[in-house]
Formats: structure tokens, C-alpha cells, sequence
């Protein structure tokens, strides 16, 4: 590129992902095709090398101050950030390899922002003749996404469809963060909303959208969009970007733990209690787990859509619904890998006061108990006739009682308590008030891994009407650590 050459107005960026068959007319729309004069327009292109004679007909596509950049990766956005990071226009343009612009699309653009001092505005999508079902389906989904595109009031405007936005707000912000792969134009969003960037929509300014023919292509987006939104939730609870953090998943060891709570207790129990028995056989029996219930509503939902039959609005309506589970899926599947990884169990400290107040544990260090609910004022939850805590707390001797609030007076000897396992000898000064306490010896404790303290229980009788279908065990608003003298 020569040194005298003047710097663009506009720099189009994009990536040779998911080029459709269209990216040499992609190109060429963008850049002779444009009634903005040539000379104030670049085009980035960043290539990883998977298709070699593209990337060489690309280049001949590309004009004396466009480039055509490598980058050894499959993140698109990694790429996309590759292209900003080299451009050299007072404004960004982003868009994809299957994009084709009207003539007028950058001129449209520029005249918009410029007349109303915004920082970034959006083109729309016309519509084009659609011969694949697939095709058709993500049509469908944009005139969801336009509602919100539209919106002048709503912040949601980066697409990459088409996006017109200063380079100056686009690198204050830090650009895209490539971790969060195609996921990661939500934040950006969000903070140029923070910072208090104008942006708009541009019906004027228009463009091509060629669809896939392909659903997986589709689903593939939506397993990684709902994975790495978990991920930036996590690390950025600051930028408020819409969404919820999932809860997750007790690990193996937990379940373990009470199911072998369980078995000592149905092997001690005392004669007679059928009740007991039966719930207690039926906690030890393996349950489907979350991950296979997500494949299992996932696939049922493909077989659905498979035979939608020939009605857009049902063809559609099924779509969502998988759309929805592909992405619970995803999530699943990110649980299950974090779940059964190398890393160290988590456990919940247990407070200076000795106090564990079972309404503000994180459900991920639970096993066998139900969400939070209240009672007068005051959070517990409801656990089943088998459950477990992993805690962390320093070796000590310690009495351990259960506080119930009086919500219910089980037989203290249909009340369990085990240490790692062992079985803990109720105290004598343990009834009455809603309250259970146990001894917990030193030598219980193990050295790693955090502590298990698992509980079993007779099932809580319930109202005759009730239409609550949970096995009920205790209901528990605190778990009480005192240390007592060693003897």
C-alpha cells in the first residue's frame, strides 16, 4: 500500500466465514458498486487459510488500498477484531461474506449519522426469493430481530448483517472481545450504551441477506451464543446486559453421598416405618440427569420439526421451540463439562458465627434440596429424604443442630446426620423448639475435598388437598456449628 494514499472514510470489515457462494459479488458491492466514491473506502477481509483458492480469488477481487489478512483461527470474532484492529476509516462498517449492499448503502448510512449525531446506525434487510425451507425459517427469525433493530430506543443495534459505527467509539469500548466468540457484539452494545453512545437504525440503508440453506448452521449458532453469554455473565456482572446466570449442578460426589446417607439409614432404620423405607429406596435409585433430560427434549424437538409439515407458522413455531432447547443444550453440556471436571469440588464456608443459613447457599454445593422459599420473614429450604452439604469449615469438635422453625416436629430418631459418611450420635438436649443437634468428633474430618455432612429423614406429612407433587423431607433455615471442649 502506498504511503501517500489517503486514508478511507469507511472501512468494511468482514471474514471469509460462511461465504455462501457470495462473497465475490459480496465484494465488489462494497466497493466499485458504491455511489460513495471508491477512494474513500477500504475493505478488510481477515482469511484463516481453510480454503485456499477462495482466499486466492478474493484477492484479486480486492482493490490497491484494500487488504486481505490471516489469522490462524475459527473464532469469527477473533477475525472480526483482526479487521477493525487494522483499519484505518473514521468509521467501521461490519458486515458478513454473504452480504450483498444496494448502491446507495454507505452513502445512506453516512447522511443519517451525520444528520442526526449518532455514533452508529444499522441497515435493514430486504427480503429475497427463499427456495430452502431452512432459508426461509431464518428469514422468518430476522423479522423478530428487525422489532428490536428498529427500536430507536433500544440498544441492541450491532449486527453484522450490517453496522456502521465511529472507530473512536468502537476501540473506547475495547472492540469485541474474541473470547466470547460470536456472542461478544451483545457487549459491545452494552457498552457503548454505558458510555453513552447514540445509536439508531437506518431503514433506507439496505442490503442482501443470503440465509443458510442449512439448519445446523443455525443451531450451531445458537449452542455457541447461549454458551458464551453463561461465560461473559459470569466475568462481566457489571454490564447489564440481559440474560440470567444458570445455577449449577451439584457434582457427582454430592449425589453419592446421599445415596450412601440413605442406605446406612434404610440398613439402621427402625422396624415398622414403611414410609420411610419406600422414600428412602427410592432416593438411592439413579435419575436421569440434567444433561440427558436437555438431549432428550432436544432431539424429540428435531423429530417435531422435522414433521411440522408444510404451514410456515408451524414450521416456524417448532423451530423456536428448538431453537430453545439447542441453546438449554449447550448449556448442559457446559454444566456437565464443569461439573465433571479436574477442578476441586466447590464448597460454602461456613460463617464466622457458626451459622450456615441454608437460604443464601449456593445451590451448586447442594445436593437433595429444594429452591428457597420463606416462612415469616425467614429463608430456608426443603430438603428430600436424602440429601447433602459440602462445607468448609476448620477441624474442630462441634455440636450440630438443625433449625427447622417449627414448621414441623419429626421423630428425632427418623432424623439422620452423617460426617463424610459416619453416622453422628444425636444429642440428648436436641428436642423441642423446631431444633436437632448431633456430636461431631474431630477425627470425622477428612483433609481435603471440603466436608460432606448428609442428612436423611422420614417424608413430611402433607395437607390432604395439597397439590404439591415434591417428596418433602425437613424444611431447613439454619444449620448451627458451635464448638464444644474436646473431652
Amino acid at each position: 500500500m502506498s504511503a501517500s494514499m489517503p486514508e478511507p472514510l469507511v472501512s468494511v470489515v468482514f471474514t471469509t466465514s460462511f461465504p455462501r457462494g457470495r462473497i465475490l459479488e459480496c465484494i465488489k458491492s462494497w466497493g466499485e458498486g458504491q455511489t460513495l466514491p471508491r477512494e474513500q473506502i477500504e475493505i478488510i477481509i481477515t482469511g484463516n487459510g481453510k480454503d485456499a483458492l477462495l482466499e486466492h480469488r478474493v484477492k484479486q477481487e480486492l482493490g490497491p488500498a484494500d487488504r486481505f489478512l490471516h489469522l490462524d483461527t475459527t473464532n469469527e470474532a477473533a477475525m472480526y477484531a483482526h479487521s477493525a484492529k487494522h483499519a484505518r476509516g473514521a468509521w467501521l462498517f461490519f458486515t458478513e461474506a454473504h452480504v450483498i449492499a444496494a448502491p446507495d448503502t454507505l452513502e445512506r448510512l453516512l447522511a443519517d449519522v451525520n444528520a442526526r449525531n449518532l455514533d452508529g446506525s444499522c441497515v435493514r434487510t430486504l427480503p429475497c426469493e427463499e427456495t430452502q425451507w431452512a432459508q426461509r425459517i431464518e428469514a422468518r427469525m430476522y423479522e423478530d430481530d428487525f422489532k428490536i433493530l428498529s427500536d430507536e430506543n433500544d440498544w441492541r443495534k450491532f449486527t453484522k448483517r450490517g453496522f456502521l459505527l465511529r472507530r473512536s467509539a468502537y476501540e473506547a469500548v475495547g472492540g469485541l472481545d474474541a473470547r466470547y466468540h460470536r456472542y461478544s457484539v451483545i457487549p459491545v452494545g452494552a457498552r457503548l450504551r454505558d458510555q453513552g453512545s447514540r445509536l439508531g437504525h437506518t431503514p433506507h440503508a439496505v442490503v442482501t441477506h443470503y440465509n443458510a440453506e442449512d439448519l445446523d448452521e443455525t443451531f450451531d449458532y445458537a449452542r455457541e451464543y447461549r454458551r458464551y453469554e453463561q461465560l461473559h455473565l459470569r466475568d462481566h456482572p457489571a454490564v447489564n446486559v440481559g440474560g440470567a446466570l444458570v445455577t449449577p449442578h451439584s457434582d457427582a460426589s454430592l449425589r453419592k453421598a446421599s445415596r450412601r446417607a440413605a442406605w446406612k439409614s434404610l440398613r439402621d432404620r427402625r422396624a415398622g416405618n414403611r414410609t420411610q423405607a419406600l422414600a428412602l429406596m427410592q432416593s438411592m435409585l439413579p435419575s436421569p440427569s440434567p444433561l440427558w433430560r436437555a438431549r432428550l427434549r432436544y432431539w424429540k424437538s428435531r423429530v417435531v420439526l422435522a414433521l411440522a409439515g408444510s404451514d410456515a407458522e408451524a414450521q416456524y413455531a417448532a423451530f423456536q421451540r428448538c431453537w430453545q432447547y439447542c441453546g438449554d443444550l449447550s448449556l448442559e453440556e457446559m454444566l456437565h463439562e464443569e461439573t465433571n471436571g479436574t477442578a476441586s469440588p466447590t464448597s460454602i464456608s461456613v460463617p464466622s458465627d457458626g451459622v450456615l443459613r441454608l437460604g443464601d447457599v449456593p445451590r451448586n454445593t447442594l445436593e437433595g434440596f429444594y429452591d428457597v422459599e420463606e416462612w415469616r420473614g425467614q429463608r430456608f429450604r426443603w430438603c428430600t429424604v436424602a440429601a447433602s452439604v459440602r462445607l468448609d469449615i476448620p477441624r474442630a469438635e462441634f455440636a450440630i443442630s438443625l433449625h427447622l422453625g417449627q414448621l414441623t416436629h419429626p421423630q428425632k430418631d427418623d432424623v439422620r446426620l452423617y460426617w463424610n459418611g459416619r453416622p453422628l450420635k444425636r444429642l440428648p438436649s436436641s428436642t423441642g423448639h423446631g431444633r436437632l443437634a448431633y456430636r461431631l468428633k474431630k477425627g470425622y474430618f477428612r483433609d481435603n475435598g471440603g466436608q460432606i455432612l448428609s442428612i436423611t429423614c422420614t417424608p413430611a406429612q402433607k395437607q390432604s388437598d395439597s397439590k404439591d407433587s415434591r417428596v418433602l423431607g425437613l424444611p431447613i433455615f439454619q444449620i448451627g456449628f458451635t464448638k464444644v471442649p474436646e473431652p
